[in-house]
C-alpha cells in the first residue's frame, strides 16, 4: 500500500470531486482484490476520513490540533518541546487509517506563523506514513511554489500530475450533455464497431456505426480550443452558445458556433491587481484582512481593490454580515485556467 500520495491538479479540473469519490473507488478496488489470489501487498485501511484546511493554521499548535482531530486524539493544550513527538507517537498507536486531505494549497497562507504550521504538518505526515496512508490534493501552481520556497517534496512518496481534459475527453463529456439536452441520440455516447452488411440486410436509420459523425463534432473541437479543456467553462460555453445562437452565428444560418471569451478585463489589470489575483488563486481565496496583511496595506485599501476585481467578474465575493474585513474572495471558477495562464505569462504566479 502506498503511504503518501499527492494529487497535483490544475484548479477547476475536479480535484474535490475526485477526492470525494475516492473512498467509493477504493472500496471497489478492495472488493476486486478479495477475489484475486493473495499477494504481499498490505490491505487498504478500513477507516478513512476526508478533510480540508478551510481555515489555514497559523501556528504549530493549530496544525497539530487539525491532525489530531483526524484520529479522534485529544490535542495538546499548548506547545512544548515534546508536543510533536508525543503527537506522532499517539497517531502511530491508532489503527491504520486512510486520510484524504483536500485543498492542501490553503495551508500556505503567507501570514505570520504559517511557515511553522506547514513544517509541523509535513513532519507529522512524514513520521506517520509508514503506518497510515495519506492522500493529499493540491493545486499545481501552489505546489510548485511550496516546493520552491520550502523544499517539502521529500515528505511525499508519489506525486501524480493531472491536468485539464484533452479534446477527446472533453468531447465525450459534452456529448453526454448534448444527449441530456435532447439534441442528439444516445447512439453517440459510445462508438459501436462497424458492422459489415451482408447481401441480405440493409442499414436502417437506427443502425449506428463508428463511421457516424457527431453532428456537433466541429463545435466540440471549437469548445476544447476555447475552453482549453476546462470542464466548467466548457459546459457554460456550450449552454450559452446553444441559447444565444442567433447572436453568435455569422452569415451561415446552418452553422452552430461556440461563443468566444472576452478577456479584456484581465488584460487591463495593473501589476498590483495581478499580484492580488495570484495570491487569491494560490490560496484558494482570501479574506479582506488576509489580503491586507499579505500586501501590507489597510483594510480599506484591500476592500476597494478586491471589490474592483469582483466588479470585473474576475473574482467572486462571499460577504460577511458582521464585518467587511471578513468578506471572502475567490477566483471565478470558470476562469481559473484563463487567469492562471495570464498570470504565468506575466510572471506573477511564482513570486
Amino acid at each position: 500500500m502506498v503511504k503518501s500520495v499527492l494529487l497535483c491538479i490544475s484548479a477547476g479540473s475536479g480535484l474535490s470531486a475526485f477526492l470525494g469519490y475516492m473512498p467509493t473507488l477504493l472500496q471497489q478496488i478492495q472488493a476486486d482484490i478479495e477475489h484475486e489470489p493473495p499477494t504481499n501487498a498490505k490491505a487498504l485501511p478500513d477507516t478513512w476520513l476526508i478533510m480540508s484546511f478551510y481555515q489555514a493554521p497559523l501556528n504549530a499548535l493549530a496544525a497539530i490540533t487539525n491532525l489530531c482531530h483526524c484520529f479522534n486524539i485529544a490535542p495538546p493544550h499548548s506547545i512544548s518541546d515534546s508536543s510533536i513527538t508525543d503527537t506522532i507517537y499517539a497517531i502511530n498507536q491508532q489503527s491504520p487509517q486512510l486520510i484524504i486531505i483536500d485543498d492542501l494549497h490553503k495551508l500556505m497562507l503567507r501570514m505570520m506563523g504559517n511557515y511553522q504550521a506547514l513544517i509541523t504538518f509535513a513532519t507529522i505526515i512524514m513520521e506517520t506514513r509508514k503506518h497510515h496512508c495519506w492522500i493529499l490534493g493540491c493545486e499545481k501552481y501552489a505546489w510548485q511554489r511550496l516546493s520552491a520556497q520550502y523544499q517539502i517534496t521529500h515528505f511525499i512518496k508519489h506525486i501524480i500530475n493531472i491536468d485539464y481534459f484533452n479534446a477527446q475527453e472533453l468531447a465525450s463529456i459534452q456529448t453526454q450533455q448534448l444527449v441530456e439536452l435532447g439534441l442528439i441520440s444516445t447512439d453517440y455516447l459510445e462508438q459501436n464497431p462497424v458492422k459489415k452488411p451482408n447481401n441480405h440486410s440493409t442499414k436502417t436509420q437506427d443502425d449506428t456505426s463508428a463511421t457516424d459523425v457527431n453532428p456537433y463534432d466541429e463545435q466540440l473541437k471549437q469548445l476544447h480550443s476555447i475552453s482549453q479543456g476546462h470542464p466548467k467553462l466548457a459546459a457554460l460555453l456550450l449552454q450559452y452558445s446553444l441559447t444565444h445562437q442567433a447572436d453568435i452565428t455569422s452569415d451561415n444560418k446552418h452553422k452552430t458556433d461556440i461563443c468566444k471569451i472576452n478577456s479584456s478585463a484581465i488584460q487591463e489589470c495593473h501589476d498590483n491587481d495581478l499580484f492580488s489575483l495570484a495570491e487569491i488563486y494560490i490560496h484558494g481565496g482570501l479574506r479582506v484582512e488576509q489580503h491586507a496583511h499579505i500586501f501590507a496595506q489597510s483594510i480599506e485599501q484591500s476592500s476597494l481593490q478586491l471589490a474592483y476585481l469582483a466588479r470585473h467578474g474576475l473574482i467572486i465575493a462571499q460577504y460577511s454580515q458582521q464585518d467587511f474585513a471578513q468578506h471572502f474572495y475567490f477566483i471565478t471558477p470558470t476562469l481559473t485556467k484563463i487567469i492562471a495562464s495570464h498570470l504565468v505569462n506575466n510572471n506573477k504566479l511564482f513570486n
